[in-house]
């Protein structure tokens, strides 16, 4: 089953704010999370609350997408793309983009 991809309003300036090269090559796993949203390579984000079910895939090996599932709508959505040692930082900051994002897509 295809899953429908949202994609965040802070995530497409993210996205658009890239190379080309590595702006094809994040769109392309995108794509590809709406064919598999859970791939082999994929992580479950601990850090987080498990309410938010955060899980991150690498775009290139610079890059990670972190984006939710919602198996029950059958959508994901991409909450955050970021370089490999930015994504993550702060956490706080990536809490209220979760909070803001669940309310604009939700």
């Amino acid at each position: 089953m295809a899953y429908d991809v949202r994609i965040a309003p802070a995530a497409e300036r993210a996205i658009g704010k890239l190379s080309p090269g590595t702006q094809g090559a994040v769109l392309d796993k995108i794509a590809e999370l709406g064919r598999e949203p859970r791939p082999v390579d994929c992580r479950k984000i601990r850090a987080l609350p498990a309410r938010y079910e955060i899980y991150r895939v690498e775009a290139e090996s610079t890059h990670r997408i972190l984006y939710q599932i919602k198996d029950e709508s059958a959508w994901i959505l991409v909450v955050k793309v970021a370089d490999r040692n930015d994504v993550y930082k702060p956490i706080s900051d990536l809490k209220r983009l979760l909070e803001r994002t669940s309310s604009e897509v939700g």
